[in-house]
């Protein structure tokens, strides 16, 4: 995904730049818009694996996992 999707303003931003995400709308977004992966979620019952349906998967805010962001500039087209 692009972050000029989720911060409009991201191309004014020098490059390089470092900056935290708590707080903002990078940190808010869930983990899955940067890095999706199509490998089902399960969780443990009487020992065995059941898959957990897409609705009920819990959001895994950004802000959660990483604490900035290394911006390089936009990506030669």
């Amino acid at each position: 995904m692009a972050l000029e999707a989720l911060q409009a303003n991201i191309g004014t931003w020098p490059a390089p730049s470092l900056t935290h995400v708590r707080g903002t709308l990078l940190g808010a977004a869930d983990f899955e818009t940067f890095y999706s992966l199509d490998v089902p979620r399960a969780r443990l019952v009487d020992g065995a694996l059941v898959p957990i349906p897409r609705e009920e998967w819990r959001r895994l805010p950004m802000e959660e996992q990483f604490d900035a962001v290394l911006h390089l500039g936009s990506p030669a087209r």
